[in-house]
């Protein structure tokens, strides 16, 4: 008798008894972990992405400041993509990911530029007077 049955306890999630067989890897693991692994990335990388992060966003600032007129919205988009990739490559670890969830994503990052695009292009012809 284990401990949950002893003191009457309900196991909080499906027990492995109760699981179907394409719940588990063929190695004994749980379906829901990772198939490989990727290697531990060093203290010092995720150090290096802070510090280019910090400094991009210095530069972001900076440009903030000075008058490039349309141009303006661009660069900030511009840094801020730099900055996005970088969170994403690293403190996500999609650089460690399958080419198939890399080409979804890019899929989705794509559409969603998209739809920004045509934004642009509707209240660039909106705000005309």
């Amino acid at each position: 008798m284990s401990h949950d049955e002893k003191s009457g306890a309900h196991p909080v999630g499906p027990s492995s008894a109760a699981a179907p067989a394409s719940a588990t890897a063929p190695a004994g693991k749980p379906a829901d972990e990772h198939a490989e692994e990727h290697p531990p990335v060093p203290y010092g990388v995720f150090l290096l992405v802070w510090l280019s992060l910090l400094c991009l966003t210095a530069v972001t600032v900076s440009v903030a400041g000075m008058h490039l007129g349309k141009w303006n919205v661009f660069a900030a988009l511009g840094i801020a993509t730099v900055k996005v990739l970088l969170v994403l490559a690293f403190f996500m670890h999609l650089k460690y990911e399958d080419r198939l969830f890399k080409a979804m994503f890019a899929l989705a990052v794509v559409i969603l530029a998209i739809i920004i695009g045509l934004t642009f292009v509707d209240w660039s012809l909106w705000s005309r007077p």
